[in-house]
């Protein structure tokens, strides 16, 4: 063989040892980026605002909502009409005179189709909008649909993307979705595989093992968060932590640790509202929003 062959050999080598080395690296980068934003999804969240209601009637709150014209949150004490009902400003300053609530509240967001705050009520209550002034003060709460229009007596609904669609999380732990304006059931999302990462995981659970992690878990709501693959939030009070779920597979894919000294419950007084992780303080009587 010649020298030019030679040559060409190690011409060869050397751009193979190149490419090698430079798809090394870049599999390295990759690495240390998903590392790096796996690191930043588990930082733990602290506190940004606190909500203090008003009064001493409830003790049990459903939903921090944020209006984005008005640049106001609304929150109200649930279990009975003449509970009271808030607004805050922006920084968490109580704004005006409290108001009575008006219906037994549950779930309350705002749809952006209607430009309505909304909310349902405990078991037959309905659905329904606050009435409000100019000034953001709320008038009065109509109901706009009365009746069974959720899954479950104590159902809290959030909104959906898109539309007058309504989501609960129903007795079989599936995320479903409700028409605001027929109050009926349009479509199952999908069934809720807690604490499962893998298919496998979730087809191995018994309806005793669903049982077990449901107690350990908030589940008279599941949050939507509009985040792709993380769409579904659930609050697992056991553990001290906010799991994510993706609305195709039901399979967790994210977990956020809370700080411990946080006041969890199984029942009502969480929410996901503005970009904030809300959660309320039965004692203190507040809403403590965590970002």
């Amino acid at each position: 063989m010649g020298i030019g062959s030679s040559r060409i050999k190690l011409y060869v080598y050397s751009i193979n040892y190149f490419n090698m080395k430079k798809s090394g690296l870049l599999l390295l980068a990759v690495i240390a980026a998903v590392f790096t934003n796996f690191s930043i999804a588990q930082k733990t969240p602290v506190k940004v605002i606190t909500l203090k209601m008003p009064g001493e009637d409830g003790s049990n709150a459903g939903a921090v909502v944020w209006h984005p014209t008005l640049k106001r949150y609304y929150t109200s004490m649930i279990g009975n009409a003449i509970y009271p009902l808030a607004m805050f400003d922006a920084k968490g300053k109580m704004i005006g005179e409290e108001t009575e609530a008006g219906h037994d509240l549950r779930g309350m967001w705002y749809n952006p189709a209607t430009k309505n705050i909304e909310f349902n009520c405990y078991d037959q209550g309905g659905i329904g909008h606050l009435v409000l002034e100019k000034d953001g003060t709320v008038s009065e709460a109509l109901i706009d649909l009365g009746g069974m229009n959720q899954p479950t007596a104590q159902a809290l609904g959030v909104y959906y993307k898109n539309g007058n669609r309504i989501l609960y999380l129903n007795e079989n732990y599936a995320a479903v979705l409700y028409d605001s304006k027929s109050g009926e059931m349009t479509r199952t999302i999908v069934t809720i595989s807690f604490g499962c990462k893998t298919k496998d995981e979730a087809d191995a659970q018994t309806e005793d093992d669903i049982l077990d992690e449901a107690e350990l878990r908030n589940v008279t709501t599941v949050q939507y968060t509009g985040i792709a693959k993380q769409e579904l939030a659930i609050l697992n009070v056991e553990d001290h932590k906010i799991e994510l779920y993706d609305q195709k597979t039901g399979l967790i894919t994210l977990e956020i640790k809370l700080p411990e000294e946080l006041s969890l419950q199984l029942n009502f007084n969480f929410c996901y509202n503005n970009g904030i992780w809300w959660f309320f303080n039965k004692e203190a009587r507040e809403w403590v929003g965590y970002k």
